[in-house]
């Protein structure tokens, strides 16, 4: 009953109108926010969803370009070794590149300012330019080979870049993650590694000069690279497969697991020819045309397997753009019905509890006009109804028991007397809970010296009765032992009158009174460290601020650091004075645990001119053991420490960083082992938004 004391005191003390609107108000806003979180959720959902797609519109004509130039390439090798039927297949390879790239360009037109891509595009259309133009000139083959790998791997750049862009890397579905990943890194791949391994067995296949590391690569290198991917890529789409079954409507996927257990086939073919060759000395054996026919087959199916995973990624994106819109609209139907549905009931409740309030008082009036003889009777079936009964039984009774009624109204403003002060210490104690630890040192020793005055107290005490009884043996006429009474008396007060004893006394108290002022001053400090003025810029004495932080770091440094000032008066700034004190409690207590045992931290405060906007610099110098050049590069890094175990979380420096953001300030860091660390603090005096 104590934990709803203050409710019931302030239900008590309103009417039932402002107890209905209370309740509403406390009822109604937080269900809006909520609605307006739940919405604000699903579409931040649906917008990360929508940009996944982006990404897939974006990826599908790109992957098509990628494939085109590897074709380019092959196509165009087979031309300069000299095959006679190159020509016209390098010729429709070339014309794909450029219908692939008018595909690519008009898709970044409509997307790439979405997907910040406009810049890698331009390069790539720039590469695809200066190809020709080497392709065009003719030259040393390896160079022009070189330039046709160049071009590739902007393409499968940008194609990462998309894919990071598009929040696709992001994607927070088992099922939808790993076809991402398939789509992104392993199929393209495997596409690059297949058709590099083919390209190989042309040049073979048209006597055309290989390197030994080329050799070397088509037996072991490309196969090992295509069996990894293989790997990883049957693992991830294992993973799909399952977590796709396990929806409640699952995406159809029958062409894709036929493509992929086809695509896997070939490819355990094609690593299965590379293992039946062999290299004797500058010979390569090889079966050269069952591999450019397997090889072939292999890329075919990777390309198609591309487009057909591409196609279920895009279903699961739409499917679950689809579910958050099918929860939007839920939350917009039935949460708005339900707040009306208890919105009616509630106002029903008040006019019935109006009604039967209204009768009630009715009958309270003829009660009090003596009329104690009618029966009340009421509609409501309720704890209102019992009351109705309850006034029939006082009717009845009322003149006989008016006394005890008036005694239990006293005793019930004495009741609700204590709940005020149960309720007023309460607050006192969570405020003295949180400065507990800080107060607790002076508190200790006024205690002690209450204490001390308690001894001294009983001693008058002790005094006084002797003097009561020497009184009243007088009074009486017993004289026995009068005189060793006298003697007793006179000694005792003669060690209560002596200067030394009252002077311990004074003492004792103004050391209580420096005590409870020292208290009072560790309230304040944690007031002024603390102020809750998160919401807008304050303008904020910045020496002040650095002084209370020292004041709450006390016993963090007192037995590590001497702390030297060298302060520009006056030097205030529109700031979060909280915030600022949070960036300079880490940078103190970072200092005390650097210097150990002991050490010097030297902060300096000043106003530099800069431009218009005048800056306030803050410098916080130890003489610490320092940070190393390698260690000093991450710092600001979140979870970076180089603290022991239990001793630091990281997140302090980062933190400092992220709030001199917040300012449009920074923080630097200068540093030299064994000899310190010195921390600069540089925010505007004037914040242009306030």
């Amino acid at each position: 009953m104590n934990f709803f004391a203050p409710a019931v005191y302030l239900m008590n003390r309103l009417k039932y109108p402002v107890k209905f609107f209370l309740i509403s108000v406390i009822f109604l806003v937080p269900s809006a926010l909520l609605v307006y979180l739940l919405i604000t959720i699903r579409n931040e959902a649906i917008d990360f969803g929508r940009k996944e797609r982006v990404g897939v519109q974006y990826l599908e004509p790109l992957h098509k370009l990628y494939g085109s130039l590897m074709d380019y390439q092959r196509d165009h090798t087979r031309f300069l070794l000299g095959d006679p039927a190159a020509l016209q297949a390098f010729q429709v390879s070339g014309q794909a590149v450029v219908t692939s790239i008018a595909q690519v360009d008009s898709v970044n037109t409509a997307l790439g300012r979405e997907l910040n891509t406009a810049k890698d595009w331009q390069e790539v259309v720039a590469g695809w330019s200066s190809l020709n133009t080497r392709i065009e000139s003719g030259g040393d083959f390896y160079k022009v080979q070189k330039a046709h790998l160049d071009l590739q791997n902007q393409v499968l750049a940008l194609l990462y870049k998309v894919g990071d862009e598009s929040n696709l890397i992001l994607d927070p579905d088992l099922d939808s993650y790993y076809l991402m990943d398939a789509v992104i890194l392993k199929v393209p791949a495997l596409i690059r590694d297949t058709e590099t391994s083919r390209l190989y067995a042309w040049t073979l296949a048209l006597n055309g000069g290989m390197l030994q590391k080329d050799k070397l690569d088509l037996l072991y290198g490309l196969p090992g690279l295509m069996a990894s991917n293989a790997g990883a890529l049957d693992r991830g789409m294992t993973i799909f497969n399952r977590k796709n079954s396990e929806r409640p409507e699952p995406v159809s996927d029958s062409l894709l697991k036929s493509l992929y257990s086809a695509s896997q086939t070939s490819i355990r073919k094609l690593t299965e020819l590379s293992g039946q060759g062999s290299i004797s000395g500058d010979t390569l054996y090889f079966n050269v045309q069952g591999y450019l026919q397997e090889s072939a087959a292999t890329s075919a199916l990777l390309r198609e397997l591309y487009q057909s995973q591409l196609f279920v990624l895009d279903q699961l994106l739409v499917n679950r753009i689809n579910g958050f819109l099918d929860q939007k609209r839920m939350i917009l139907i039935l949460v708005p019905l339900i707040l009306v549905l208890v919105t009616y009931l509630l106002v029903g409740f008040y006019f019935a509890v109006k009604k039967t309030v209204l009768s009630l008082d009715e009958i309270a009036e003829k009660l009090v006009s003596g009329n104690t003889d009618e029966e009340v009777r009421l509609d409501a079936r309720d704890e209102l109804a019992q009351v109705g009964n309850s006034f029939n039984t006082i009717g009845r009774a009322l003149i006989q028991r008016n006394k005890e009624i008036e005694e239990s109204y006293r005793q019930i403003r004495e009741q609700q007397a204590q709940l005020i002060q149960s309720e007023k210490m309460a607050s006192l104690g969570q405020m003295v809970a949180g400065i507990a630890h800080e107060v607790n040192t002076p508190l200790g020793f006024v205690r002690n010296n209450i204490e001390m005055l308690e001894r001294h107290q009983s001693r008058q005490i002790e005094l006084l009765d002797k003097y009561h009884q020497l009184r009243n043996n007088l009074i009486t006429g017993s004289i026995d032992d009068l005189e060793a009474q006298l003697v007793d008396v006179a000694e005792k007060s003669k060690k209560m009158e002596v200067p030394s004893y009252t002077d311990k006394v004074k003492s004792i108290l103004e050391e209580s009174l420096v005590g409870i002022d020292r208290i009072q001053e560790l309230v304040l400090d944690l007031k002024n460290f603390s102020r809750l003025d998160e919401t807008q810029f304050k303008t904020a004495d910045l020496n002040e601020g650095i002084d209370t932080t020292l004041k709450i770091a006390h016993n963090q440094i007192k037995h590590r650091l001497t702390v030297h000032k060298d302060y520009t008066p006056g030097l205030i700034a529109d700031c979060y004075p909280a915030r600022l004190n949070q960036v300079f409690l880490n940078l103190i207590t970072n200092a005390a645990q650097a210097c150990d045992p002991q050490g010097d931290l030297y902060i300096t405060t000043r106003l530099e001119p800069s431009g218009s906007e005048p800056r306030a610099i803050l410098q916080f110098r130890d003489t610490g053991k320092g940070i190393s050049e390698e260690n000093l590069q991450k710092i600001f890094e979140p979870f970076y420490t180089t603290k022991p175990v239990g001793q630091g979380t990281g997140l302090g420096l980062s933190i400092a960083f992220k709030i001199m953001e917040q300012h449009n300030g920074s923080i630097t860091v200068k540093s030299e082992v064994g000899k310190g660390t010195e921390f600069t603090l540089s925010l505007p005096v004037k914040q242009s938004k306030l």
